[in-house]
């Protein structure tokens, strides 16, 4: 996600996003959020607990990789000051 909202970094607007644009792209990615943990949450409810195992599984991954990424690109930020 974080991927999908840099590429809409544009040079004309000198590579930032506007309040604007930042809410719209919040908003985008909570409704993504939702979608996918409600279809998690039915594939629980539905009785597919190695499916919602899996799924679970790939979501701590995918936070493990933020969190990586969010330190690295501090530790970067710092660097510059």
């Amino acid at each position: 996600m974080l991927g999908a909202a840099l590429a809409r970094l544009h040079p004309r607007n000198g590579g930032e996003l506007n309040n604007t644009e930042m809410a719209r792209e919040q908003g985008v990615r909570v409704s993504r959020l939702c979608v996918n943990l409600k279809a998690m949450l039915r594939r629980y409810t539905e009785g597919d607990e190695a499916g919602f195992e899996v799924g679970r599984d790939g979501t701590q991954r995918v936070a493990l990789a933020t969190s990586l990424l969010l330190r690295c690109s501090a530790y970067i930020g710092a660097s510059w000051q």
